[in-house]
């Protein structure tokens, strides 16, 4: 059986000697110790996929701080899930900032209880491994996926130029035409990638249209995160800018701001799940 290999980065022996008693009966995990932020930094550079997650102290004594050293560290091992252990620092708002940016996936208090050590290891890897399903299935049809969006692209061109209609009125007919060429490629959604939404997010349905964009070549991590968030109908994390969107003329449409650009659009629906209606990378257009 494979261990989980855990980075706990610290400058306090106890912190370790304490961590390694909470694992002393654990027979998947195997812990690695760092007392230095650049001990991090030098092992990731020769070994950047060799840690399944990192534990990573605040303030360290005579070393760079871990907020300094996360961007560094994230750029080693973009993949690399990192918790925050925090003591007197618990309100420093550089956590929030890193979390909302996903440099670090979540952060614990000192002092550590054994439960919740464990429980963040095993939550952390279930997210982890989640993700990496995801990434791989989405993979196995990458060439089809790119076929289908190109024919979608194509034929949504097609589209617009047939219509040979003012820009203002081609704003109006957008929706229905896009609806109209999403019917022409859904046919070639494989079935696996329907049965993988299907069966990842079974509180929630999806437009073919979001479909072929969520698998298209613009992958984000925080867009699936969300998803899997809204599925689970837990609340909205702090950094999500969440408002009600009518350009669409669809009702009860709401937009989710992920990033600058990056948007999920989300209709809620009364006694009924939440409808994936859109996904769009770049949507600077409409700020």
């Amino acid at each position: 059986m494979n261990k989980l290999v855990v980075g706990v980065a610290d400058d306090q022996q106890a912190i370790h000697d304490i961590l390694d008693n909470y694992c002393a009966d654990e027979q998947t995990i195997e812990l690695i110790h760092f007392y230095y932020t650049g001990d991090v930094e030098d092992y990731l550079y020769d070994k950047p996929d060799s840690l399944d997650m990192l534990f990573l102290d605040i303030v360290f004594e005579g070393s760079t701080s871990g907020t300094d050293a996360l961007p560094s560290i994230k750029e080693l091992s973009p993949s690399l899930p990192v918790i925050l252990l925090t003591g007197n620092d618990k309100d420093n708002p550089e956590v929030d900032i890193l979390i909302k940016n996903k440099l670090a996936v979540s952060y614990l208090e000192k002092p550590i209880s054994k439960k919740v050590f464990l429980n963040t290891i095993n939550s952390t890897k279930i997210r982890r491994d989640e993700v990496a399903e995801l990434k791989k299935e989405l993979d196995g049809n990458e060439e089809v996926l790119d076929e289908i969006q190109n024919e979608y692209n194509q034929k949504l061109e097609e589209a617009y130029v047939q219509m040979g209609q003012r820009e203002y009125q081609l704003q109006i007919d957008r929706v229905s035409i896009e609806d109209r060429c999403a019917e022409i490629v859904a046919r070639n959604i494989p079935d696996t990638i329907r049965l993988m939404f299907k069966r990842n997010y079974n509180n929630m349905e999806f437009r073919d249209k979001a479909l072929i964009e969520l698998c298209g070549k613009h992958f984000d991590e925080r867009i699936f995160k969300l998803l899997k968030i809204l599925n689970d109908n837990l609340p909205i994390p702090n950094g999500v800018n969440k408002q009600l969107f009518r350009e669409f003329g669809v009702l009860n449409l709401y937009e989710y701001r992920i990033s600058q650009k990056a948007r999920l659009f989300i209709q809620h629906r009364d006694g009924l799940p939440l409808y994936v209606y859109d996904v769009d990378y770049n949507h600077d257009k409409h700020d």
